[in-house]
């Protein structure tokens, strides 16, 4: 993740021009990512291990930077993930 990642609890009103948006389910055997760029309205999916959080933080880096260069400016990055204990212990 980018150093100037900040960390609102809400994108303002159209930031999906400038926002990468992240979702994650999250089970004992793999995560799968969703992955919403700024660029387009297709959504990638890709699937980690379980709790392979370097792998995510460069998932999350490598497409967030893409991005910054394409659309030559800062973009956001907002994640989700379902509650759970395996959520919780993302959050953390």
């Amino acid at each position: 993740m980018s150093p100037h990642t900040r960390h609102d609890p809400a994108a303002p009103a159209g930031a999906e021009t400038t926002t990468l948006y992240v979702a994650i389910e999250i089970s004992r055997k793999s995560w799968v990512v969703g992955i919403k760029s700024p660029q387009g309205e297709k959504i990638g999916l890709r699937t980690l291990d379980a709790a392979d959080v370097a792998g995510l933080r460069d998932v999350i880096a490598q497409h967030q930077s893409k991005a910054e260069r394409a659309l030559d400016q800062a973009v956001a990055v907002r994640v989700c993930y379902e509650a759970g204990y395996e959520g919780f212990w993302l959050a953390r």
